[in-house]
């Protein structure tokens, strides 16, 4: 899957203030006593926090395997430099014998 960073960054930024602005919504509007809303929202808290470690996690498994692509392309296109080079390299040294031979006959 192709993702692009500053969407992804954008949906989770969406999602948690989503999240965040439905959990105060909840919290206001609910007739709960002191200590039980307490309660509750540390739970709600501990949820979240749950949540974020699990998509932090998933960011980083997703930009490890960014980089572990880009590296694998950075070869590939090192390898092709190479062979071009080589390539180039032996086409103008036929160019360099062909114009000897005409200098000298």
């Amino acid at each position: 899957m192709n993702y692009h960073p500053y969407e992804t960054r954008n949906a989770l930024f969406a999602f948690l203030a989503g999240l965040a602005t439905g959990g105060i919504i909840v919290a206001l509007t609910t007739p709960r006593s002191g200590p039980d809303l307490r309660r509750d929202m540390a739970r709600q808290g501990r949820r979240l926090r749950g949540r974020l470690n699990e998509m932090m996690e998933r960011g980083e498994d997703y930009l490890d395997s960014c980089a572990e692509d880009l590296g694998d392309r950075a070869g590939r296109a090192a390898e092709d430099a190479k062979e071009a080079a080589t390539r180039v390299g032996a086409d103008l040294g036929r160019g360099a014998e062909r114009v000897g031979k005409d200098l000298q006959g």
